[in-house]
C-alpha cells in the first residue's frame, strides 16, 4: 500500500509464463485486503500469451470479489498487446 491509500501491483519488466505463478501469488495476497488496485506496469518491455491471460484472469478475480482495478499506469508495449488480444475494452485503454 503506498501513502495514498491505494494498493499498487507492481508487475516487472517481463510477463510471461516463467513470472505469472509468482504475480498471481502476490495478486491474491493484495486482493485478500484491498479494494482497489492500482496494476502498475509502466516497466513492463515484454509479455507473452500467458502473461496476457494472467491479466484477464486478475481482472476476472478481482471483479468477482468487487475490487477495482486501475491499469492506467501501462507501458506501450503492454497497451498495444492487450489491444493486439481484444482486450482494451475490457482494461478501459
Amino acid at each position: 500500500m503506498n501513502g495514498q491509500g491505494e494498493t499498487v501491483l507492481d508487475l516487472q519488466e517481463c510477463l510471461s509464463i516463467q513470472e505469472s505463478a509468482a504475480v498471481f501469488k502476490v495478486f491474491k495476497e493484495i486482493l485478500k485486503s484491498a479494494n482497489h488496485i492500482k496494476v502498475s506496469g509502466v516497466n513492463v518491455s515484454r509479455i507473452d500469451g500467458a502473461g496476457c491471460q494472467l491479466l484477464y484472469l486478475i481482472y476476472k478475480d478481482a471483479e468477482k470479489n468487487g475490487v477495482v482495478l486501475d491499469f492506467s499506469d501501462i507501458s506501450e508495449v503492454l497497451k498495444s498487446s492487450l489491444s493486439c488480444l481484444g482486450l482494451k475494452k475490457i482494461f478501459s485503454l
